[in-house]
């Protein structure tokens, strides 16, 4: 079981992976990890593994020197990897940009159903839902002026 527990966590497993790789309930792993230090050494081990692989993403990140004096760059996937997780907020694709004030909108209801007539005309199967929606919104328009 331990060899098991090993190899999922050295491959990146969490807790959730290891309990469903034995088969067993993720309640048990947290028991075994607690009652017997064999099995933690193993997650311990884990750490270790995520360690190697931070340390490594970042030589890759900015670049580095090997033994021989050979230098290796910076790779741009491994710095846009590590700062979209060390500083989503700023590095992330979608920016969210906040609005205040209001919106105000000049929608010509005339032109709007004019535009459903011409999609009706142009799509049989929904021509009775769009002139439907079309006297709807003329009704509603003559009706606040």
């Amino acid at each position: 079981m331990i060899p098991a527990a090993r190899k999922i966590y050295e491959l990146g497993g969490t807790d959730d992976d290891c309990a469903q790789g034995l088969g067993v309930n993720r309640s048990s792993i947290d028991l075994w990890l607690n009652q017997h230090s064999a099995f933690s050494d193993t997650k311990k081990e884990k750490e270790l593994y995520d360690a190697d692989v931070e340390r490594s993403l970042r030589q890759r990140a900015m670049g580095y020197t090997l033994p021989d004096g050979t230098h290796i760059p910076a790779h741009p996937t491994a710095q846009i990897f590590w700062l979209k997780n060390r500083q989503r907020a700023k590095w992330r694709d979608r920016q969210e940009v906040e609005h205040s004030g209001a919106i105000q909108t000049t929608a010509d209801p005339q032109a709007i159903a004019d535009q459903l007539v011409t999609m009706a005309n142009s799509h049989p199967t929904y021509r009775p839902t769009l002139v439907q929606w079309a006297s709807d919104l003329l009704k509603r328009l003559q009706e606040t002026t």
